[in-house]
């Protein structure tokens, strides 16, 4: 996401569709319970219909494009498992992963991976700020980590 942040020249229009899906969904659920909670089951019914609504369009959609992966696997002589009940039920937990990675790259100015920390603050304005030669870690460091 801090690649997409930085480079893609969409980034408001990513930024807005993440965080307006993810706070309209909550927002959604929190009305429904509020009204449910207040004997109003009409309009708590609406609003959950339209959650299920959306989850269920959003199951298709993933169908949709799974067949499509089938094809081509299968053109290539390959196979692939299909999908699982439990790659649909991670749908809801995608989108607050998703909001917190929207989230998290929007305000990053600084990054430690392998040793070395960069410090950003635009595109193409990036500067390494320290640096210490990766070491891959070893059996014997994995085992230390477990004791």
């Amino acid at each position: 996401m801090l690649n997409v942040r930085l480079y893609h020249g969409s980034w408001p229009t990513i930024v807005a569709h993440g965080a307006g899906t993810a706070l309209a969904l909550g927002a959604a659920a929190v009305l429904a319970a509020i009204a449910w909670t207040l004997g109003n089951a009409p309009i708590a019914t609406l609003l959950f219909g339209a959650i299920a609504l959306y989850g269920a369009v959003m199951v298709l959609i993933l169908h949709w494009v799974e067949r499509h992966v089938q094809r081509l696997a299968h053109r290539r002589g390959e196979t692939n498992a299909s999908i699982r009940w439990k790659t649909v039920c991670a749908l809801p937990l995608t989108h607050v992963v998703y909001f917190a990675c929207l989230a998290s790259a929007s305000v990053l100015g600084r990054v430690s991976w392998r040793g070395i920390t960069y410090e950003f603050s635009g595109p193409w304005a990036v500067r390494m700020r320290k640096y210490r030669p990766y070491r891959p870690r070893t059996a014997a460091d994995h085992d230390a980590s477990v004791v």
